[in-house]
């Protein structure tokens, strides 16, 4: 059982890093189109913005995808907490505080979940 644990918490690790960095990449692609729309703006370039306003929605719709990901993760989470629980082992933070979340707040909470999660792991007692 403690192996099992130990891969889950691997699994939950991986993916927590590579949403983060996602989020990352979604975060510069979002402060590089505000530059743009700003710039649109004082151009008065009416076809620039409507572009910009383009992409700023893909980034958004990609920022989605990566919560619907989390979601899905949160439930693994779950789980992870009840066999955490039959081995006496603290549980892991959930990701409900990140729903909504703006772009540049959800790495914090992410970091911590990651480093909670690596504690954990830690105090998994391995035969």
């Amino acid at each position: 059982m403690p192996y099992t644990i130990i891969g889950i918490i691997d699994l939950v690790i991986d993916t927590l890093r590579q949403a983060r960095s996602q989020l990352l990449h979604l975060q510069a692609q979002m402060q590089q189109i505000l530059g743009v729309i700003d710039r649109a703006t004082e151009l008065n370039d009416a076809g620039l913005v409507a572009i910009t306003s383009c992409a700023q929605k893909n980034v958004a719709q990609e920022a989605a995808n990566v919560g619907k990901s989390l979601a899905a993760m949160g439930k693994l989470i779950g789980i992870l907490n009840l066999f955490l629980g039959m081995i006496g082992a603290p549980e892991v933070p959930d990701l409900s505080d990140l729903a909504g979340t703006p772009l540049d707040e959800a790495i914090p909470p992410i970091d911590a979940i990651i480093e909670s999660l690596q504690t954990v792991r830690d105090a998994v007692p391995v035969p």
